[in-house]
């Protein structure tokens, strides 16, 4: 994964229990207000071989892409109240 402004970001892959989804968790915490992208090929496979496709009716493997940004950090507000 990266940011817009390039650096990469470390992820974990792991698929859940019947090997239907990808679970993409990051090994840091993200940062407030950025942009990130994340990027899987076509080559990714579960342990026993199966293959990701992100379009099966497709021919062919397919990568999968998607982008997010986090929302801005949280400023304290005073009297105890956090604003969002």
């Amino acid at each position: 994964m990266r940011t817009e402004a390039g650096d990469t970001v470390e992820v974990v892959l792991t698929w859940d229990a019947d090997e239907s989804e990808v679970v993409v968790t990051p090994s840091v915490g993200l940062h407030g207000a950025t942009t990130y992208r994340l990027s899987l090929g076509p080559g990714l496979t579960s342990a026993d071989g199966r293959a990701f496709d992100q379009s099966p009716c497709e021919p062919g493997r397919q990568g999968f892409a998607a982008g997010f940004t986090t929302r801005p950090p949280v400023t304290p507000r005073r009297g105890g109240r956090t604003q969002l």
